[in-house]
C-alpha cells in the first residue's frame, strides 16, 4: 500500500494527486466488502474442484496476483534512478522489538491482567525496543527507517499523530459494528460483512469527491477537519442511538456518515505529508505515514474488542437482574415449549448461575441466540448493545483528539509538480552549483568571509538543497543567509 501511494506521488502532482488517491481508496474499500463477501462463501463450500472450500479463501488471490503482476510489468514504467543506500536493519529490529511486545500485550491484557508479569515483562521489553529504535535512528541518520528530520517538519509530526488516532478510531469501529450485526441483528458472518455496504459507501463516496474538490481548488486542510468531525458525529451516534431495537436502516444511515467521514481524512492526510517534504523524501513520508495509520488500526482493534471483552460480561449481568422481573420474561420461563428447545439451555444455565459467570462468552459463539426465544435472549442483546456504547463512546473521544491535532495542522500550498519532476528539478540545481574545488577560499575581493551571489527567489527547499550539496562537497562549511553564503 506505501509502494502504491508512493508511486502516484511520482507521476501525479499534489494538486491532481488528490484525485487519483480517492480511486485508488475506492478500489480498496469496494476490496473490503467484496473479499469478506467472497471469502465467506468460497468457506461455505465443502469442496470446490477437488480442494476444500475454505482453502479457496487463499486460491482465489492467486490469479488476481498474477495478473497484477503483469499489468505492472507491462504498464508501469518508471525512471530507475541507482543510489547508494544502508539498509537500517538495526533500526528494523528495534521497532519490532519495541513495537511486538506491546501489541501483544495490547490484545492478551484483559486476559492475563493489565499488571500481571507477563504484562510487566512485554510493556518494559517494549520501551526498551523503541528507546533503541530512537538510538539507531539517530545513528543512521538520512538512511534511518523513519529519519528522525522529518519530525522537525510539523505537517509530518500532525498527520502522523492523527494518522494513528483516525487509524484507531476507524478499524476500532469497524471491527465492533459486524459483532453487534452477527448478535444483535441475528446476521451470519457473510451478510453482516454485507450490511456494512452503507460504510464503504460512505468511504468510497467522500475519497472521490474530496479527491475531486481538492484536486479544482487546490485547498485540502478542511477535508480532514471536516472528515474528523464526522466520525466523531458518527460514533457519538453510534452511542447514543444504536441498540438492541435500533431499525437497521437508520444504523446504515449512521454507518454512511462513519464512513463519508473517513474518506474525508485517509487520503487527505497522506496528501498532505507527501506534499510537505521534499519530493526526495516522498517515499519514506508514505511509508511512514502509512505505518501510523496501520499501528493505529491494530492498536484500535486490540483495545477496542478488550473494552468489549471486559465490559460485556458486567453489562449483560445486568441486563438480567432488569429484565427477568418482567412479565414477558417470566411467561417465557413457565412455558414448557420454551424450556424444551434445545436451544434455550445456554440462556436458562445461564439464569441458573445467577446472569454472570459465562455470560460474556457471547462473543466467542452467539449462534445460539439466532434460534432461542427472543424473550430470553433479549438480556444478551441490551447488554451486548450497552457495552457497545462504551466502546463508540472512547473512540469518539479518542477522534475528538485528532480532529484538534489536524485545526492546527498547516495548511502548504499544493505543488504543480510530480515527484519525479520535482527530484528532477533539485537534480538540475545541484548540479549548476560551484564545483568542491572553486569553495575552498572565498575570493580576496570577499570580506568577512562572505560570497556574493546573484540575487534571486528562492523557497526554503532551495536553500536546504544548497545547504546540503556545500556540506557534503565543500571542506569548509558554507551558510545560505541573507542572498549570500557564508563562511
Amino acid at each position: 500500500m506505501s509502494l502504491a501511494l508512493t508511486i502516484i506521488g511520482d507521476i501525479v502532482p499534489p494538486r491532481q494527486r488528490a484525485k487519483y488517491q480517492g480511486y485508488f481508496l475506492a478500489v480498496f474499500g469496494t476490496s473490503s466488502v467484496l473479499g469478506p463477501v467472497i471469502g465467506g462463501a468460497l468457506a461455505g463450500q465443502a469442496s470446490i474442484l477437488g480442494v476444500t472450500g475454505w482453502r479457496w479463501v487463499f486460491l482465489v488471490n492467486v490469479p488476481i496476483g498474477i495478473l497484477a503482476l503483469v499489468v505492472v510489468a507491462r504498464v508501469l514504467i518508471l525512471p530507475h534512478v541507482p543510489t547508494k543506500q544502508h539498509i537500517d536493519i538495526a533500526g528494523a529490529l528495534a521497532i519490532s522489538v519495541g513495537l511486538v511486545p506491546l501489541l501483544l500485550i495490547a490484545e492478551q491484557g484483559r486476559a492475563w491482567g493489565w499488571t500481571s508479569s507477563g504484562a510487566l515483562r512485554c510493556y518494559a521489553v517494549g520501551v526498551l525496543g523503541l528507546g533503541l529504535f530512537y538510538v539507531a535512528e539517530r545513528r543512521a541518520g538520512d538512511d534511518a527507517l523513519i529519519p528522525l528530520r522529518l519530525f522537525h517538519n510539523s505537517v509530518f509530526s500532525v498527520t502522523s499523530a492523527a494518522g494513528v488516532i483516525i487509524g484507531a478510531g476507524m478499524f476500532g469501529g469497524i471491527s465492533v459494528l459486524p459483532q453487534y450485526l452477527q448478535i444483535v441483528k441475528g446476521a451470519s458472518p457473510t451478510k453482516a460483512g454485507l450490511l456494512t455496504l452503507p460504510l464503504v459507501l460512505g468511504l468510497m463516496i467522500g475519497s472521490v469527491l474530496s479527491g475531486q474538490l481538492i484536486s479544482r481548488t487546490g485547498r485540502y486542510k478542511i477535508f480532514p477537519v471536516a472528515g474528523s468531525a464526522l466520525v466523531v458525529v458518527g460514533l457519538l451516534l453510534f452511542h447514543f442511538r444504536v441498540g438492541a431495537d435500533t431499525p437497521l436502516l437508520e444504523t446504515d444511515a449512521y454507518m454512511a456518515v462513519f464512513g463519508f467521514g473517513l474518506g474525508n481524512c485517509m487520503q487527505t492526510l497522506t496528501l498532505a505529508v507527501q506534499n510537505a517534504v521534499p519530493a526526495r523524501d516522498n517515499g519514506v513520508a508514505t511509508a511512514s505515514a502509512t505505518f501510523f495509520r496501520q499501528m493505529g488500526s491494530a492498536l484500535g482493534v486490540a483495545v477496542f474488542l478488550s473494552i468489549l471483552f471486559s465490559t460485556v460480561g458486567g453489562r449483560i449481568s445486568g441486563a438480567f437482574r432488569t429484565i427477568v422481573p418482567t412479565p414477558a420474561f417470566q411467561a417465557a420461563l413457565r412455558d414448557p415449549a420454551v424450556l424444551a428447545n434445545p436451544a434455550n439451555k445456554p440462556i436458562v444455565a445461564a439464569l441458573q448461575g445467577g446472569g454472570g459467570g459465562q455470560t460474556g462468552g457471547v462473543l466467542q459463539d452467539s449462534s445460539f441466540l439466532q434460534h432461542a426465544d427472543p424473550r430470553l435472549a433479549r438480556p444478551f442483546l441490551v447488554g451486548f448493545s450497552s457495552s457497545m456504547d462504551t466502546v463508540f463512546l472512547v473512540g469518539a473521544v479518542l477522534v475528538g483528539v485528532a480532529f484538534l491535532l489536524i485545526l492546527f495542522m498547516k495548511e502548504v500550498p499544493l505543488r504543480t509538480q510530480s515527484g519525479i519532476e520535482a527530484r528532477a528539478a533539485d537534480e538540475d540545481r545541484a548540479a549548476a552549483l560551484p564545483p568542491a574545488t572553486d569553495l575552498g577560499q572565498p575570493p580576496a575581493s570577499s570580506r568577512g568571509g562572505v560570497l556574493p551571489v546573484p540575487r534571486v527567489a528562492v523557497r526554503r527547499a532551495d536553500v536546504e538543497l544548497i545547504d546540503r550539496s556545500l556540506r557534503t562537497n565543500a571542506e569548509a562549511v558554507w551558510e545560505f543567509e541573507g542572498g549570500h553564503l557564508h563562511r
